[in-house]
């Protein structure tokens, strides 16, 4: 704790200020990295809420003990991501968000003195908030809004009215309203409500734009083309498609173009066809008619039962006069066959296709004198695309099909520059995946305190004053002698006591260098230098690490004596 306490009285302001202002800063950046990542893990849970919304769901999130945050606008609640579909189930058990006006649930409570009145309007707000509702269900639409007025019944043609209806929509952003949904709401509208047509609803979006509107008489032709024109591209699209894909792997993603365009039949026609046979009969129908009339027999004989018959028996050479009538009408029926041809609207004419290839580039040699030279495909490849596409567009000679196969050089294979030679790859490090979010961040955190630490010590070891010294007064002791203990001389100043230290080791090391010369036992007239390089070189031989660390040693100070 002395230590400690003598190191801290020993630092400057600025260095104690540094010394507290690091680990702070160190400690305040963790903190702000990982309240980074709690955060980045929050998701939308529900947005453009009206505040009574907003305000219900947030006191069930409270109740509930789930975490959340609200947006600037206080309109959008953001969950983590692992309590999402928790906090969604917890609030449809209690009806929220209750988006949009009230449905058919108005009716849930009975009111015995409404009038037929009343009654009438709220069936129309229940419709309303029913059809709004399933309009919001759409994927473009964020809210709808539906104003319906209900037919008007009379028993004059004149002042009858049908049923019309407005459906305001805001579209979210980014994702415009495609024509087939604006079809599909007015037909959605026009099926909910008795008595509206389709034409009879206007849809806008929240801009004021009219996205659907009645159909005027020059309408119907004018739709008609453009559904014609919509048909034909999309076969186009679909062919175009399809060819690509199955080039694709064969060629590569940017090595070719593909054109499709195929003429359509729109006319329409119908034929009725009947063919009589006559040599195929058939029986159609037989009558056979039988006729017979003449005078009543007279009965004779004996009376009893027989004379008493409704037919009795003729007397003996008497005979009935009568005429007998039969007439047999067979009518036949030749063999017919009855045909009704209808033509169907956009049968294909003609489909015309075409290809292009990209060439490939050769360099000759490498660095500047490199020669580019492009390569066209080979014939066996040309041959295989006009077979491929061929069989995918269902290519028809006969009904005047057309595919051709170019080959060019596209602008990128032009402007193509030589090769570089290839770089060593770096090898990853195992283990680490430094594409995660959460490692960047907790590797960035950690080269940042590392680099904070070793700047403040770095400061700190540049900015610290010299202890004072220690300084031998005493006699230098004679060889083989312990060396006498060092003594501080109070207020000397700490240039005098670095100047006092220099002198005291120079006196040390003359006094090593005669040990030196009286253990070598060399003649007197011997150089002082030669004994110092020897000794040093065996110095050095001996233990060559801890002569490195002394050599360190002084080109650091030498260094620091120039800086200052």
């Amino acid at each position: 704790m002395n230590q400690l306490t003598r190191i801290w009285t020993s630092l400057t302001a600025g260095q104690r200020i540094s010394l507290i202002l690091v680990p702070l800063l160190a400690i305040a950046t963790i903190f702000g990295l990982v309240k980074w990542k709690h955060d980045a893990d929050f998701r939308v849970l529900y947005s453009s809420l009206s505040p009574e919304d907003a305000s219900a769901i947030t006191q069930k999130m409270r109740e509930a003990g789930i975490e959340f945050h609200l947006d600037e606008t206080g309109a959008t609640v953001l969950v983590p991501s692992e309590q999402i579909a928790e906090a969604r189930l917890a609030l449809a058990g209690a009806g929220l968000p209750k988006t949009g006006r009230i449905g058919f649930e108005l009716f849930d409570r009975t009111n015995l003195g409404a009038s037929d009145f009343a009654e009438q309007v709220n069936y129309r707000r229940a419709l309303e908030g029913e059809l709004e509702r399933t309009v919001g269900t759409l994927t473009e639409v964020e809210q709808a809004r539906i104003h319906i007025t209900f037919a008007k019944e009379s028993v004059f043609l004149d002042a009858r009215q049908p049923s019309k209806a407005t459906v305001v929509l805001r579209l979210r952003r980014g994702i415009p309203l495609a024509p087939s949904s604006v079809v599909a709401i007015a037909n959605l509208m026009a099926s909910a409500v008795d008595g509206l047509a389709p034409d009879g609803v206007a849809i806008i979006d929240a801009g004021g734009h009219l996205l659907s509107r009645p159909r005027a008489a020059g309408d119907s032709e004018t739709q008609l083309a453009a559904a014609n024109l919509d048909y034909q591209q999309q076969i186009e699209s679909g062919l175009q498609a399809r060819i690509a894909t199955a080039l694709e792997p064969l060629l590569g993603a940017d090595r070719f173009r593909v054109g499709v365009n195929v003429e359509c039949d729109f006319t329409t026609s119908e034929e009725n066809q009947e063919t009589v046979d006559p040599a195929k009969s058939v029986l159609l129908t037989s009558q056979i008619t039988e006729e017979s009339s003449g005078g009543a027999a007279v009965a004779g004989g004996t009376p009893g039962t027989a004379s008493n018959l409704p037919r009795p028996p003729l007397r003996a050479g008497t005979s009935s006069p009568g005429v007998l009538r039969r007439t047999e009408n067979t009518s036949y029926q030749p063999s017919r066959t009855v045909k009704h041809t209808v033509s169907p609207r956009g049968a294909v004419r003609r489909i015309s296709t075409a290809v292009l290839l990209d060439q490939t580039v050769r360099w000759d040699g490498t660095g500047v004198k490199a020669r580019k030279t492009l390569v066209p495909p080979s014939p066996d490849v040309i041959k295989a695309v006009h077979d491929m596409v061929a069989s995918i567009s269902g290519y028809s000679e006969p009904r005047g099909d057309q595919i051709t196969v170019e080959t060019l050089p596209f602008e990128n294979t032009l402007a193509a520059e030589p090769p570089l030679p290839p770089a060593p790859l770096a090898k990853p490090v195992p283990g680490l995946d430094f594409k995660q979010p959460m490692v960047l961040g907790i590797a960035a955190g950690l080269v940042l305190v590392v680099i904070l630490i070793g700047g403040t010590i770095f400061v700190l070891a540049r900015r610290r004053t010299p202890a004072p010294v220690a300084v031998d007064t005493a006699p230098v002791a004679v060889s083989g002698a312990a060396p006498a203990k060092p003594v501080l001389i109070a207020g000397e100043t700490a240039e005098k006591r670095m100047e006092n230290l220099i002198s005291a080791q120079e006196a040390q090391q003359a006094e090593l260098e005669a040990e030196a010369l009286s253990r070598i036992k060399l003649p007197a007239n011997t150089k002082q230098t030669e004994v110092l390089i020897r000794h040093i070189r065996d110095s050095v031989t001996k233990d060559a690490a801890s002569s490195t660390n002394v050599l360190r040693t002084w080109i650091s100070d030498l260094d620091a004596k120039r800086t200052s």
